[in-house]
C-alpha cells in the first residue's frame, strides 16, 4: 500500500491493521521428508496463522480500557509459597494502536522486547517471572491527552490482585517512546518499581521543520527517578534519540543511575539502525563491571 511501512505509527487506516492477503504458491522443487522421500504437492490450504511465542501470551483489557497480552510463569519454576514478580514492558512508538484499530498482537511482534522475557533463560534468571504488555492507543508520548500514567498505574495494580504477583518487585522496561514512558511512571510513583530500565528513552523531541525541542520530562521529574534502581541502555550513535540530550543528560543529573552506552548496535556480526540498542536488552547483553546482567541485576531488585 502506497505510504505503508512496517510497524510505524499511524492514526487513521492504513498501518498497524490485520489485512487479508491472497498469495500465489508455486513448487519449484520436492519436498524431502525425514524419510528421504519426496513429495510433490498438488493443493494448499491456509490454516489458522501460528507463533508459539506469540500464542503464550494471553489477552486481557483493565477496567479503564487499556488492553494487554501476558505471559503467566510456570510456578515449577518458583520456590514454594512465593509469589512471581510482574516485568511490565511498554512498546515504542511504532506498535501503538488507534482509536478504531487495536491491535494487541503488535506489542509481541515487534522488537522482540516483551517476548524476551518469556524466554526459558529469563524465566528462569526470574524464577518465574509475570510479563504484562500493554497497548497505548496512540503513543505513551500523549501521556497528557489520555493520562496513560495513570491508566498504566491502574492495570498494573488491577492485574496483580488478580494474580498471584510479588508487589515488592515489579519492573518497568520500555525502548524510546516506551523508554520516556518507564522514566515517567518510575517518576511519578517514585516507590512502586523494583527497578527501571528505559532504553533509548525519547523524551526530548524535535521538530525537524522548525528544529524546536520539546522536552517530555523536567529535571524535577528526572530527579526523582534516584528512589528507584535504574539502569539506561542507548547506543551513542543513536539517529532518532539524541544520546547526549536524553540518556546521557540523566545520567549526569542522577548520579547514582546505571548506564550501559554502546558506540554502535551489532548483533551475530550484522549492524543496525543505530536507534535499535532494545536489541542488546532483549540478549540480557548489558553487564556490570563484574559480570551481573540486566536481567540478573533486575531480578535481586525488590522495593523497600
Amino acid at each position: 500500500m502506497p505510504g505503508a511501512s512496517t510497524l510505524a505509527y499511524a492514526t487513521k487506516p492504513g498501518r498497524n491493521v490485520v489485512r487479508d492477503l491472497t498469495y500465489s504458491l508455486t513448487q519449484t522443487a520436492p519436498v524431502r521428508l525425514k524419510s528421504g522421500a519426496a513429495v510433490q504437492l498438488t493443493s494448499f490450504h491456509q490454516g489458522g496463522v501460528v507463533d508459539p511465542e506469540v500464542d503464550a501470551f494471553g489477552a486481557g483489557a483493565s477496567r479503564n480500557g487499556l488492553k494487554y497480552r501476558y505471559y503467566a510463569p510456570k510456578k515449577s519454576l518458583r520456590p514454594a509459597r512465593s509469589k512471581a514478580p510482574l516485568i511490565l514492558f511498554l512498546h515504542g512508538g511504532g506498535e501503538g494502536g488507534w482509536s478504531k484499530a487495536g491491535n494487541n498482537d503488535l506489542p509481541l511482534l515487534a522488537n522482540r522486547g516483551a517476548l524476551a522475557f518469556a524466554t526459558t533463560e529469563s524465566q528462569q534468571i526470574f524464577k518465574g517471572a509475570y510479563v504484562v504488555a500493554p497497548q497505548a492507543w496512540t503513543r505513551w508520548l500523549d501521556d497528557g491527552e489520555y493520562s496513560y500514567t495513570r491508566r498504566l498505574k491502574s492495570l498494573v495494580d488491577e492485574f496483580a490482585k488478580g494474580h498471584d504477583v510479588d508487589t515488592s518487585r515489579i519492573y518497568v522496561v520500555g525502548p524510546s517512546n516506551g523508554g520516556y514512558m518507564a522514566m515517567r511512571l518510575a517518576s511519578a510513583y517514585p516507590r512502586y518499581f523494583a527497578a527501571n530500565v528505559p532504553v533509548c528513552a525519547a523524551y526530548v523531541l524535535k521538530d525537524q521543520a522548525t528544529g524546536t525541542t520539546t522536552r517530555m520530562l523536567t529535571d524535577a521529574q528526572i530527579l526523582r527517578l534516584r528512589s528507584t534502581p535504574t539502569w539506561f541502555v542507548h547506543a551513542t550513535n543513536d539517529p532518532v534519540v539524541d544520546y547526549q540530550a536524553t540518556t546521557g543528560r540523566a545520567v549526569r543529573l542522577l548520579g547514582n543511575a546505571r548506564l550501559t552506552a554502546y558506540p554502535n548496535v551489532v548483533w551475530n556480526g550484522h549492524e543496525f539502525p543505530g536507534h535499535w540498542s532494545w536489541i542488546y536488552v532483549a540478549r540480557n547483553d548489558p553487564q556490570t563491571a563484574s559480570g551481573v546482567t540486566i536481567w540478573e541485576w533486575m531480578a535481586k531488585q525488590r522495593r523497600r
